[in-house]
């Protein structure tokens, strides 16, 4: 073989490897993600501002890692839903691994103001007229809009019959 022939050959080599180098020139930035408390965020948002659908979510120890970023400088917003956001800007992606280190989310508390809540109670349940006869001083009995459908009765003269104590006359008058 000639040799000028192998050098470049060997040449063609070098620049072969050195342009695929320079081509998957990927950077990649990592951190890890606690609380106020320094403990780690599990499951925490990073997403990389700007670029759809970029992004990853901490591990078990609050690490991440966001691979494949071509060279250049970015932004990236860390949440979580009870901590809040925290933005980093001006982070430079070279051909290595950026290590952003401890990122730290604060608590993200909200005041309100007072809260009324009100309520009524339902009174023409069967369980409300049970509750009012356990509760009542003397023996009463009643019947209920509920009792009144279960037992299909036309009207409330037909329902009253089945109060004890009470009788009906003429299908009208209840005494």
């Amino acid at each position: 073989m000639n040799k000028n022939f192998r050098m470049y050959i060997e040449l063609i080599i070098v620049l072969i490897l050195v342009s695929a180098k320079a081509f998957a020139s990927d950077g990649s930035i990592k951190g890890v993600v606690i609380d106020n408390e320094g403990v780690s965020v599990i499951g925490a948002y990073v997403i990389v501002d700007n670029i759809e659908g970029k992004g990853t979510v901490t591990d078990i120890d609050g690490n991440f890692i966001l691979k494949n970023l071509k060279r250049g400088v970015y932004s990236i917003t860390v949440s979580y839903i009870s901590l809040g956001k925290r933005k980093i800007k001006d982070i430079k992606v070279s051909d290595d691994v950026i290590d952003l280190g401890t990122i730290k989310l604060g608590a993200n508390s909200i005041e309100m103001q007072e809260v009324v809540v009100t309520a009524r109670a339902i009174n023409n349940s069967e369980n409300s007229v049970q509750t009012l006869q356990r509760k009542s001083l003397n023996t009463i009995d009643g019947i209920s809009s509920q009792s009144f459908s279960i037992t299909g009765d036309s009207d409330a003269g037909a329902a009253m019959k089945r109060v004890i104590g009470v009788s009906v006359q003429d299908g009208k008058y209840v005494f």
